[in-house]
């Protein structure tokens, strides 16, 4: 078997195992002063949005300079008030959600404000996710549009979300920054989206407290399950993320129904991931537990768990592995072919995206357009030229709408 399909995928870098061992107040040789951090570690942390979670740790103080501080906390409060528009901007779109009696689920950063650390100014967020069923996908969006918030990017297809992609975003109204990821499924790979059953997640849901609102959030046992997979989707390239799952086991770890978490982890075929995702932590936090737990991981890994796993990290910069590797490990050969027939011959949603013009025929020209333009840049890259244009001149057609 290649060497890929066995190695944790993207491990992360010293300097993010740093980042994350600091945030835990791991780092004994940091917290100890025998060593000040640099500018540019300094600035590594800002860039990581980990200022706010550091200032609001007064241990820390003691290894920056008092400029460095600073630096910190300007930072942390453009995360507090950024976080507190964003919630604000947020929150009526829940009232109108569960007013019309619409299920939800607040994931992630959104929900470990409230879980974890108690506050919504120290986490810093961009977004909020939210898992609603397939079934109430299409009176959802109505529900968001009325709301006032906007639709993003179009789909290649208008039925490719739920049928085949797991979330779709939407804008918040008023809002610069924040959008809402509602999600049909919780992960990406299209494996899962067969794997997974459909209640998966959706059991003993906990109740957040936010703002003198009731919203739900996971179980800490699916809370874990669904962070550890998601980092190690994304292939653990964030510390923040790392320090997230270190928390979630340190405050929730004696309340965590730990047969039941081993055992859904099992049923949902998601070992591959938990498992790497306790090495790293074992890796970066230098706890035996973690590496014990891993060994606990049951269940079969498969090639296909493991391929999924590898290539989850670099979808977006190699899309025609992403779909090859979608269609060699997602189950259903029917459903395959959907797939591949939706993202070979896209909507004229999408099109209009790809290819901004109007004229008789428009369509049938994007289309070909669409399949052109990557053996241009292809040709542009080999020969290094820059003579041949990645988009037809403006002139040569009217844009007006046909």
């Amino acid at each position: 078997m290649s060497p890929l399909l066995v190695q944790p995928p993207l491990l992360p870098s010293s300097r993010r195992i740093q980042a994350a061992r600091l945030l835990a107040g791991l780092d004994k040789r940091l917290l100890g002063n025998m060593h000040r951090v640099s500018d540019g570690e300094v600035q590594y942390l800002i860039r990581s949005g980990l200022a706010g979670i550091l200032v609001a740790n007064p241990e820390t103080q003691n290894i920056f300079t008092a400029e460095q501080y600073q630096r910190l906390l300007i930072e942390a409060q453009r995360i507090a008030t950024t976080n507190l528009s964003g919630w604000q901007a947020f929150l009526p779109v829940t009232d109108q959600l569960q007013n019309s009696g619409t299920r939800f689920l607040l994931l992630k950063g959104g929900a470990l404000a409230q879980q974890i650390y108690s506050l919504l100014t120290i986490r810093p967020m961009t977004d909020f996710d939210l898992l609603i069923q397939p079934a109430d996908a299409d009176r959802v969006h109505q529900l968001m549009v009325s709301a006032g918030c906007t639709a993003e990017r179009a789909l290649v297809r208008d039925d490719f979300y739920p049928r085949y992609f797991y979330e779709k975003e939407y804008r918040l109204p008023g809002s610069i920054r924040f959008r809402v990821d509602m999600h049909v499924r919780p992960f990406r790979p299209l494996r899962y989206c067969r794997m997974l059953p459909p209640d998966a997640f959706w059991d003993q849901p906990a109740t957040l407290k936010i703002e003198s609102r009731e919203l739900w959030g996971l179980s800490p046992e699916n809370l874990l399950i669904h962070l550890m997979t998601h980092s190690a989707i994304h292939g653990h390239q964030r510390a923040l993320w790392l320090y997230d799952i270190y928390q979630v086991i340190q405050q929730m770890g004696s309340v965590v129904d730990w047969p039941a978490f081993f055992q859904k982890v099992a049923d949902w075929r998601l070992g591959a991931a938990v498992k790497t995702t306790f090495r790293i932590l074992a890796e970066t936090f230098h706890e035996s537990r973690y590496a014990e737990w891993a060994l606990q991981v049951r269940g079969r890994c498969s090639w296909a768990d493991r391929l999924v796993l590898w290539q989850a990290p670099r979808d977006e910069h190699h899309p025609v592995r992403h779909l090859l590797v979608n269609l060699l490990t997602t189950p259903g050969w029917r459903f395959r072919l959907g797939y591949l027939q939706a993202v070979l011959f896209p909507g004229a949603t999408h099109m209009a995206e790809v290819y901004p013009y109007r004229h008789p025929g428009w369509l049938t020209v994007a289309h070909l357009w669409r399949w052109v333009r990557p053996m241009i840049r292809v040709v542009q890259r080999v020969q290094g030229r820059s003579g041949i244009r990645l988009q037809p001149k403006a002139a040569q057609f009217s844009k007006t709408d046909s």
